[in-house]
Formats: C-alpha cells, sequence, structure tokens
C-alpha cells in the first residue's frame, strides 16, 4: 500500500476537457480512439474536471479494437460493490474519509489512495495516469469484475490485436484500462480465454515418480559407479570403480584401465562378489557400461535384481 500511495502522489494529475478534445474512450456504437503517443499536441490548453483547471499536453495513443459502450460500463461501475463507494464519492465531489475505508476492501483502498487522478466524464470513472519519465499519458477507464474479461478478450483476439502474450497484452490494457492488480490478475484471466487454452498450451511427458532406495541388512543393496578419467598410472591404471554398500556405506575402490562393461562386470564379480556373496540388488547410473548385456547377464546368471537411477539425479546414488 505504501508503494502505491507513493506512486499515487507522484501522478500528475491531467484530464481532458469534455467539451473538446476528450479522448473518446466509450462511446455507444463506435470503436474508442485515441492520438498517437508520439504527436504531442498543438497547443496547450485549459483542462476543467470536477472544478480543477490543469494545463495538460495531451499524449494518447491510437487503437482501434472495440470495447462497451458508455451505459454498459457506468451502470456496471454504479453496480460494483469495489467501485460503488468511489462512484458515489466523486458523484458528490467529496472524499470518503479514512474511517470509511477501515472496513473496505484492498481494492477499494487502492482507489481511494488514488483518487487525485480520478475523475467523472459522462457518469465513468476515468483515470489521468502520466508516466514517471514522462514519456506518455493515458486516460484509463476503470473497468469493473464483470466485464474484464470480456475486455481482455478484445485485446488479445480482436483481428488488429496480434494475440501478443500474456505481459505484452496488460501493457496493451493499461493504455486504456485500469483496474486494482491489473497485471497479475489479468494473466489470470488471459489464459481463461479459451483460445489461448486451445493454442498455447504446452504438453508434458508423463514422468515416472521418485521414490526413496529402501535396504534391511548389509550387502542387500550396492551401489557402483565410475570416478575418472585420472591421471594414468605405471600400470595403465586411469579410473576408479566404486562399490558402495547402501546399508553401511561401506565403500571398495578398485583402480581400472577402462570403464567398459566388461571390466566392471569381471572387477564386480572377483573382487567384490566372490568376498562378501551375491548381493540381491546392484544399483547404478544408466552408463553404457552398467545397461550393457555383459552386465545384465551376470546380474540373471546370479539371481540379482538391477536397479538404475533417474537420468540427471546424483542424489539416487547417495
Amino acid at each position: 500500500m505504501q508503494k502505491v500511495s507513493k506512486r499515487a502522489e507522484e501522478m500528475i494529475l491531467e484530464t481532458p476537457d469534455t467539451r473538446q478534445e476528450t479522448p473518446n474512450l466509450i462511446v455507444e456504437g463506435e470503436i474508442s480512439q485515441y492520438k498517437d503517443i508520439g504527436e504531442k499536441a498543438e497547443s496547450r490548453e485549459v483542462i476543467n474536471c470536477d472544478g480543477q483547471e490543469l494545463i495538460a499536453e495531451a499524449k494518447t495513443n491510437i487503437e482501434n479494437w472495440p470495447t462497451v459502450c458508455n451505459t454498459t460500463l457506468a451502470n456496471a461501475q454504479q453496480e460494483d460493490q469495489y467501485f460503488k463507494p468511489i462512484y458515489e464519492g466523486l458523484k458528490a465531489d467529496k472524499r470518503p474519509t479514512k474511517e470509511e475505508m477501515v472496513i473496505s476492501s484492498p481494492e477499494t483502498r487502492h482507489y481511494w489512495i488514488i483518487w487525485d487522478t480520478l475523475c467523472l466524464i459522462n457518469d465513468v470513472i476515468i483515470r489521468k495516469f502520466s508516466k514517471m519519465d514522462g514519456t506518455g499519458d493515458y486516460y484509463q477507464c476503470l473497468v469493473p469484475k464483470q466485464l474484464r474479461k470480456n475486455i481482455i478478450f478484445q485485446a488479445h483476439d480482436c483481428i488488429l490485436s496480434g494475440h501478443l502474450g500474456s505481459k505484452r497484452t496488460a501493457q496493451k490494457l493499461l493504455q486504456k484500462y485500469y483496474w486494482y492488480n491489473l497485471k497479475e490478475r489479468s494473466k489470470h484471466l488471459y489464459y481463461d480465454v479459451t483460445y489461448v487454452k486451445q493454442i498455447n498450451f504446452h504438453k508434458r511427458s508423463q514422468r515416472a515418480p521418485l521414490g526413496s532406495l529402501l535396504t534391511g541388512a548389509p550387502l542387500d543393496c550396492l551401489a557402483t559407479d565410475i570416478l575418472g578419467p585420472l591421471p594414468t598410472t605405471p600400470r595403465n591404471n586411469k579410473y576408479v570403480l566404486v562399490v558402495t554398500d547402501h546399508f553401511t556405506k561401506w565403500v571398495e575402490i578398485f583402480p581400472v584401465p577402462n570403464q567398459n562393461a566388461e571390466t566392471c562386470a569381471s572387477v564386480i564379480l572377483n573382487e567384490v562378489i566372490t568376498r562378501f556373496g551375491s548381493p540381491l540388488s546392484i544399483h547404478s547410473d544408466q552408463g553404457r557400461n552398467y545397461e550393457s548385456n555383459i552386465f545384465k547377464e551376470l546380474c540373471r546368471m546370479l539371481e540379482v535384481r538391477k536397479t538404475r537411477t533417474s537420468s540427471k539425479t546424483q542424489k539416487a546414488m547417495q
């Protein structure tokens, strides 16, 4: 709320003359029109809004997508529970008190904070927003909840809209419309549009659930892996075959010249199984040496269950 309050204080109140060059934001049966952002007004004019006279240099932009009519928007604002206190205050030219805002929703409080940027034009609440860097001014219609989904659909699915993503669609909406937490809420409504659901839906392949490797006694499960390559020793060994008892964490290491399937199977059989006996299972990664037919045949002959880790999951070897 403090950030919103600070931003509201820095905004420049700049609203149009309803009799002369008021941007036709909401006109029944017509398309709303703006002036191009890059064009500056040829002359400076005095604008009267709710008794306040300010000098403004209007900068707006042209967008040709349909909107709701003035009567529909005015009625929706008056009936909306979040807009009603603000509308009544603007109508009576009297800002609600802080005590009245205590029991109000965060959305109503937000509009109360930016009160100085709001005014009524043709019974519609309009917000005048000026960028802090002075690069653009916008006259924004405050849109009640019941009309937001339709506004987003028109901004995204109109023939001239370009079917932009959620972020750019929100930026486009801010040039004409405004409501509390627009960027976040418009994102959810954007993905709720049927067309977007059908086109912009990325299917993900099903993945098997991860589980824990459980052992009940020593030497029930042996975990094995290859470390290397390392500097070659005088005996031409450059890899280390590591075998760990999953229950006791007992580690055996064996220098080997390569990591071929024959070498790994031979060392595990002659150096481990002949000393400690055949385990119930052997656990390894998905390396070619452990997934080879030779290693599978060794496990079949000794009636050892072969298990493997998930891809790129080092924790599975612990």
